[in-house]
């Protein structure tokens, strides 16, 4: 059974090292001729659609910048030609793994645990019987490759994989929380080699709209880990998303709160902070700032908003230096995370 809704046209891929192969076509939209093997790219996806109803409520989801709307990213899934399978997951070169790196720094955040992940599938087949996918969490090697392993979420199997719609979102828990590395940085993996039989394909950013230059991996056959940019070559991020419990959050979101999702940065802060958050559904938003006595110091109405991502930037210049409690309140519950002042 393949569940895809795709649209498709090629655009080149070149192969390096052992995945080197000479095709004598490629096409482009339409047919043409170059000695290099092509990637086919399927499923344009808005970026006003990285929503979904079924978005686990966590406090804390992290997301490359190039999935929001600060960056206006073309949305895709990368394809194989001539061989059913997908760049951003299996494919007939047999890879195992593909991994995103995140750095704690970029969200303005100390420490913190993974303590579950999302993925973001746009294409499966599934066979008669169902293999695994887990996903790991890994240090940050010496080369800047994925290194030493710390953490590997609960089997999912590919029957289970949302893929019914643009935006199909698939929950991964972790029985132990991978302890991020102190200096915060870390991949997320995807692992593939349970799944013979089936085909997987991640959602990704299309070819040069990243947040940070060379972050996605994956791992070959033979064990050895390559970055996109260097082995197909593509710089894209890949929608992997790690569930982090940190320092500044405070636990508050509840599974009713109607957000997905929420970031904030940078904090410390000093004149402006920007919000990211998701919304499960439609719905009235107030943003309240209160301070450690709990007396509200700031109330915007943000009036109805539809589901998904919404960016807010607030002006907090006036807001003396302190430990904050920044408020976003749905029709359904509340979210609330702990901002520091520091000007």
């Amino acid at each position: 059974m393949v569940e895809c809704n795709l649209k498709f046209y090629i655009c080149p891929k070149q192969i390096q090292t052992m995945k080197k192969i000479t095709l004598p076509f490629l096409m482009l939209l339409s047919f043409a001729t170059f000695a290099q093997r092509s990637a086919p790219v399927s499923n344009f996806v808005s970026v006003a659609d990285f929503s979904n109803e079924n978005f686990r409520a966590i406090t804390d989801t992290l997301f490359p910048l190039s999935f929001t709307t600060a960056m206006t990213c073309t949305l895709t899934v990368y394809s194989v030609v001539g061989d059913s399978g997908y760049v951003v997951g299996t494919n007939g070169y047999g890879d195992k793994e593909k991994a995103q790196r995140y750095d704690l720094s970029s969200y303005q955040l100390l420490e913190g645990d993974v303590t579950g992940a999302l993925i973001w599938a746009g294409g499966k087949s599934v066979s008669s019987t169902p293999g695994n996918v887990v996903l790991k969490v890994y240090a940050v090697g010496g080369t800047g490759a994925p290194g030493t392993l710390i953490g590997t979420s609960n089997p999912v199997t590919m029957d289970l994989i949302d893929t019914t719609n643009a935006n199909g979102f698939t929950y991964f828990s972790f029985a132990s929380p991978a302890a991020i590395p102190t200096n915060g940085n870390f991949f997320v993996s995807m692992e593939m080699s349970q799944v013979t039989g089936d085909t997987i394909g991640l959602v990704s950013t299309a070819n040069g709209c990243v947040e940070t230059t060379g972050y996605s991996y994956e791992k070959w056959s033979d064990n050895t880990w390559h970055s996109f940019l260097t082995a197909w070559p593509l710089d894209i991020d890949i929608a992997v998303f790690p569930i982090i419990d940190h320092e500044f959050g405070v636990g508050v979101n509840s599974i009713n709160s109607g957000i997905n999702a929420i970031n904030i940065f940078p904090n410390p802060t000093t004149k402006n902070i920007n919000l990211n958050y998701v919304l499960a559904c439609n719905s009235s938003v107030n943003i309240k700032l209160m301070n450690a006595a709990g007396i509200e110091i700031m109330n915007l109405n943000e009036g109805s908003l539809n589901k998904g991502i919404h960016n807010k930037s607030i002006d907090i210049s006036n807001v003396s230096n302190g430990v904050y409690m920044l408020s976003v309140e749905t029709l359904t519950g509340k979210s609330i995370q702990k901002i520091v002042v520091a000007q």
